[in-house]
């Protein structure tokens, strides 16, 4: 085997990057964390060398050395190189802990293994994009990455500035295994007068220019090191930070606290990688600590995240409303659709899913749209005009046509934060620009089309998902066509036409307040009561037992019987009689239940 070392980058006469510059590249944002950031550029750089549109696994691992710390010193260890890695590696032991992140279902880090090296394949460049060069232009059409420069974070993240990458790909049909380390310091002077970059690499040294292990030998040493490792056809990238430091999002961060705090992370920026059936494509993630599993909830079990997700769907579905300039017509710059939200009884939610709410990147009241290129990543959260109501808000997606993406991608810092328009021009600026108004207006149109009249119709907010949990619904309320059902009973009943039941109304606003509405036509008059019931459907459509009822849940709240027209109290009781009731349209009301999915129904009752 050839023995693998360190070696430290010279400055060429004419000027290079330094190690420090390359990790400032990246910039420092002003909204996000640097896990944060790390997770945003790692899922991106998987999405954009996906091999299909099959789905990618993501996988996080955060975990100690252990038994394997002895074999890391003895790889790594180099009294040659500047303090801020020797610091690091000469204190590895059992506790030291690595960060690694994984994809597979990707191409690996394939083409030349040198920068100078003509790519005479179709096979993209990808190791020497992320390993040596700084600043290239993307080439993955549509991708979320532009210039690469966003790869400085893993080294920002690492107390040593350091990483390694352990890749399988399988250019021109022969799979190949490349094991290679970086470090990124500060550029530094050498005894003997000579200035260096500060650019560090670890692999084979045979000619005064270093290369990764290949094959047999990066197997053997991936193996002894304890890495993942790879099937024998199976391509893919494995990332190993050393030393992550923990505390640079919170001082008091554990390793499980910290893997907690990723997994909301993802959550909140990469939720349109989670698949549903009108998006197949996407990602599998997994999170692990020393080996234990956190469990990753369905994103439909999630609440606001999952409205995001639907409104996304909608676009999908080409349910949504395009953003068009007369200029381009007829030629769409991009889609919006808007999906109702409102916040989840803390009491409903379990542990995991009130750890991804806790580190929510956004909070009510809900009235926030999420902009996105077309690779889907999640750029940012735009705040909009809020509901004139705390119970209910929205959230919606605007995505970037493929028409439109370079404009938009050209708009984005090194982060892949924001969409600025200081720095474009021309056709660029306009479109950017427009489509900031294009979503003011129709998010104004929108809170002044629901929340202009004392009581307002709420739509989109009236179906009940398929993925109903045992005491908690993704929607608020069920549809108008069970309630007719139940209404038709009643009627049935009864001969004579003494009222019309017509059923549960989707979601109302009163007054502020949203409420549960089940309305019934009087047609005469005559000494007949009638009593309105609510209750908590539960997955199987079964009625909630109040017996067997989970401890703090709670129950429809009786509002009222109000007149529709003048919306006038009639009675604060839920049995009345219609004898002296004038013939027209009345409402029975109850308290909305958040995330609860209720029924109503109206019976005669015999006195």
């Amino acid at each position: 085997m050839n023995d693998a070392r360190w070696w430290s980058q010279p400055m060429r006469p004419e000027g290079d990057n330094t190690g420090s510059g390359i990790k400032k590249q990246l910039g420092k944002p002003t909204q996000l964390g640097e896990y944060e950031v790390l997770i945003r550029e790692a899922v991106q750089n998987s999405w954009d060398a996906r091999l299909s549109d099959l789905g990618v696994k993501f996988r996080v691992e955060l975990r100690t050395l252990g038994e394997n710390s002895v074999e890391w010193s003895r790889v790594l260890k180099d009294d040659n190189l500047p303090e801020e890695q020797a610091a690091v590696l000469n204190t590895l032991g059992p506790e030291t802990v690595i960060l690694v992140i994984s994809d597979r279902g990707t191409t690996g880090l394939g083409g030349p293994i040198r920068s100078d090296r003509v790519n005479t394949t179709d096979e993209i460049a990808n190791f020497v994009q992320f390993m040596r060069n700084v600043g290239e232009a993307r080439d993955s059409e549509l991708g979320g990455g532009t210039y690469g420069y966003g790869k400085g974070i893993f080294y920002r993240i690492s107390k040593a500035s350091m990483i390694l990458v352990d890749s399988q790909n399988n250019g021109a049909g022969d799979t190949q295994r490349r094991l290679m380390g970086a470090a990124l310091g500060e550029a530094f002077n050498s005894p003997d007068g000579r200035r260096f970059t500060g650019r560090h690499w670890w692999g084979v040294v045979n000619d005064g220019i270093p290369d990764p292990l290949l094959n047999e030998e990066a197997q053997q040493l991936a193996t002894s090191l304890g890495l993942p490792g790879f099937e024998r056809n199976e391509t893919g990238t494995d990332i190993i930070v050393l030393a992550p430091d923990l505390t640079l999002e919170d001082e008091s961060e554990t390793l499980l606290s910290l893997a907690t705090r990723i997994r909301s992370h993802v959550y909140w920026h990469l939720w349109p990688k989670f698949m549903t059936p009108q998006r197949p494509r996407g990602i599998d993630f997994s999170i692990s600590v020393n080996g234990t599993e956190l469990e990753i909830p369905k994103i439909s079990s999630v609440p606001v995240i999952r409205n995001f997700a639907r409104a996304l769907d909608n676009i999908a579905k080409r349910e949504g409303i395009d953003y068009e300039l007369k200029k381009y017509r007829p030629n769409s710059l991009g889609e919006f659709a808007v999906d109702y939200v409102v916040s989840a009884a803390s009491h409903t939610l379990n542990d995991n899913i009130r750890s991804i709410l806790d580190h929510a990147v956004i909070h009510p009241p809900y009235r926030h749209v999420a902009r996105m290129r077309q690779a889907e990543l999640v750029v940012d959260y735009v705040p909009t005009a809020p509901m004139q109501t705390t119970d209910v808000g929205y959230v919606g997606v605007f995505r970037a046509s493929a028409f439109a993406d370079e404009a938009f991608a050209e708009s984005e810092p090194p982060t892949h934060d924001v969409w600025a328009t200081a720095g474009l021009t021309g056709t660029n600026l306009g479109i950017v620009r427009g489509a900031k108004g294009f979503i003011e207006s129709e998010t104004n149109a929108l809170v002044a089309a629901k929340s202009g009249a004392r009581s307002r119709l709420v739509q989109g907010l009236g179906k009940v998902s398929s993925e109903l949990g045992s005491y908690l619904a993704p929607t608020a309320l069920v549809g108008n066509e069970d309630s007719r059902e139940a209404g038709q009973t009643a009627r049935a009943s009864r001969s004579t036409k003494t009222f019309i039941d017509l059923g549960q109304s989707p979601l109302r606003l009163v007054d502020g307040r949203a409420c549960v509405e089940h309305c019934v036509q009087v047609m005469a008059n005559e000494d007949v009561h009638i009593r309105a019931v609510a209750y908590v459907l539960l997955a199987n459509g079964a009625r909630e037992d109040p017996n067997n009822r989970p401890s703090g849940a709670q129950t429809p709240s009786f509002r009222g019987w109000y007149r529709v027209d003048d919306e006038e109290l009639i009675s604060s009781e839920p049995k009345i009689s219609l004898l002296d009731l004038r013939t027209g349209e009345i409402a029975a009301r109850f308290d909305f239940l958040p995330d609860t999915a209720v029924k109503t129904i109206v019976e005669i009752v015999h006195v």
